[in-house]
Parts: C-alpha cells; structure tokens; sequence
C-alpha cells in the first residue's frame, strides 16, 4: 500500500514494515522483468501514473504493444541474462 503526503512517499508492506521515502529519492528508472505478466503489468501500470521511466524486459514485446508509447520495451532471452 502505498501513500503520498507532502513531499514524502509512505509505502506499507504486508508484513507491516513501514518504509518513508522522499519524493525527490524514488528511482528514476527501473528495469522490471516479468512485465509481461499480471503482476508485472500493474507495476507498469503503476510506474506510469507515478511518472517513473520503466525497461520492461520481455520474451515477447508484442504482449506489451499497449504501453510501447509510454514505457520503453526491449526483447531479451531470459536464458542468456
């Protein structure tokens, strides 16, 4: 669960640890792997509202062809990271 409040990203995990980060330290970009999945796509779906540029690495990146406008998409072989 995340919240945001004043300049300051509160973010609540589900083993109740609490994590307080300044908006102005969230990362810029992140490569997420698995994009592809349900998962995977609402961490995309995430990344984007919250403005952070994404690498989605994906088998196949016509599974992605909705956000190819929004993210940046690269096709890689798992098996050969």
């Amino acid at each position: 669960l995340y919240t945001k409040n004043n300049n300051k990203i509160t973010a609540k995990y589900p083993d109740g640890q609490i994590l307080d980060v300044e908006e102005s330290k969230k990362p810029k970009k992140i490569v997420l792997f698995g994009s592809a999945g349900v998962t995977g796509m609402k961490i995309i779906e995430e990344a984007i509202e919250q403005g952070v540029k994404l690498i989605a690495a994906v088998k196949n990146p016509e599974l992605l062809r909705q956000y190819k406008e929004k993210i940046e998409i690269r096709k890689i072989d798992h098996d050969n990271i």
